[in-house]
This record gives structure tokens, C-alpha cells and sequence, in this order.
């Protein structure tokens, strides 16, 4: 069973007798082994192995290249990685004792950058997952969109101005609205969002 608002990329391997909840994104070369269990909103890394009856819970967060093991339970909102999986021992530990992550301002200081080879191929699926499944990180999220063959970043269109002349172009989202990829990152949940429109060859 595969839930509502799902997505799952290329070459996404899902075996007999398994769960997956709604808005849950699987990234490409993943196998479920059989009897897995995926909650909602969890997101699940590229090239992750995940073994027989494990449960990944509601808003979990799965590296890529992550093993999970068989039987094993990644708990509700909890990012792991490696293999196999898990935060013991981790950068991610050593974070927690930090007085900038319990204050929250080592989340603002990260950088997360997710890319994809070409268009509709979920990148923006991808970061408003993430940022479904950490609201209090308080994420700054931006759209990068590359212009050429002559179309002005600032005008979106043909345009008789040079191209050195409006290389950049940057706009904040004032509004949440499904219709646009930077207007999905604050209904998602995003602080700000931000529209980048350079050239191609920048």
C-alpha cells in the first residue's frame, strides 16, 4: 500500500506486505524489503537498504546510502544514517551537546543543498518534507532556476538587455500557495523562502 502525495524516484524497489504512509518521498535505488512499514512525511535517502519488517516512523529522516537493519524501529522524526543506521556515536550526538543546537542557532548556521539532474523529478517534494519533518529549525529555503539562450533573469522573457546586465535576479515569497515551487516552502513550514534566477553558465 502506498499512501496519498507519496513519491518514489527511479528504480525504487518495494517488496510484499509493505506499508508506506502518505507524503513520504523515497529517493532513487532504494529496496524495502518485505513487511516494511514507512510513516508519513518520512524521507528516505538515495540507495538505502532497508531490511524485512523494519518500521520507520512518521517524519523519520533516512540518509542515503543508510542500512536499516532487519526488525529495526527508526522512532518518529528521528534522522539516521550509515550502516548500520543509527545516531549513537554520530556527528549528529555530538551536536546535541552543543549550547548552539539546544538554543536552535546551530540549525539557522546549516546548509542543505538538494539537487537533481534535471526537471519534475521531485527536488522540491524533497526539502518541503524536510522541512515538514523539522518545524523548529526555523529553514530558510531557496529556488534556484537557471535562464539562457537570450531569456532575461529579471524579465523571465525575452529580453533586448545584455546578458551581463541582469546576471541575478533574487525574490522573497511574500505568500504560501501550492501553485509555485518557492511558494510550497512556506506552506511547508518555512520561515522564508527565496526565488533565484541566474544565467546557466553562473
Amino acid at each position: 500500500m502506498i499512501g496519498d502525495g507519496s513519491k518514489l524516484d527511479n528504480m525504487v524497489h518495494i517488496a510484499h506486505n509493505c506499508h508506506i504512509g502518505r507524503h513520504v518521498v523515497i529517493a532513487a535505488q532504494t529496496g524495502l524489503a518485505g513487511g516494511v512499514t514507512i510513516g508519513d512525511y518520512a524521507v528516505v535517502g538515495g540507495q538505502v537498504g532497508v531490511g524485512d519488517k523494519a518500521r520507520i516512523e512518521a517524519k523519520a529522516i533516512i540518509g542515503s546510502g543508510a542500512g536499516i537493519l532487519t526488525s529495526k524501529i527508526v522512532r518518529a522524526g528521528e534522522p539516521v544514517w550509515g550502516t548500520p543506521a543509527g545516531r549513537s556515536g554520530s556527528i549528529w550526538s555530538s551536536w546535541q551537546h552543543l549550547p548552539a543546537y539546544r538554543s536552535g542557532a546551530l540549525s539557522k548556521r546549516m546548509v542543505v543543498v538538494i539537487g537533481g539532474h534535471t526537471r519534475n523529478i521531485g527536488k522540491t517534494s524533497v526539502v518541503c518534507a524536510v522541512i515538514r519533518a523539522l518545524p523548529d529549525w526555523n529553514w530558510t529555503a531557496i529556488k534556484i532556476k537557471r535562464y539562457g539562450h537570450g531569456i532575461c533573469s529579471r524579465h523571465r522573457g525575452l529580453c533586448d538587455c545584455p546578458d551581463p546586465k541582469h546576471p541575478v535576479t533574487v525574490s522573497e515569497e511574500n505568500g504560501a500557495s501550492p501553485s509555485s515551487d518557492s511558494g510550497r516552502f512556506p506552506a511547508a513550514g518555512a520561515a522564508r523562502a527565496f526565488w533565484i534566477r541566474t544565467l546557466a553558465e553562473e
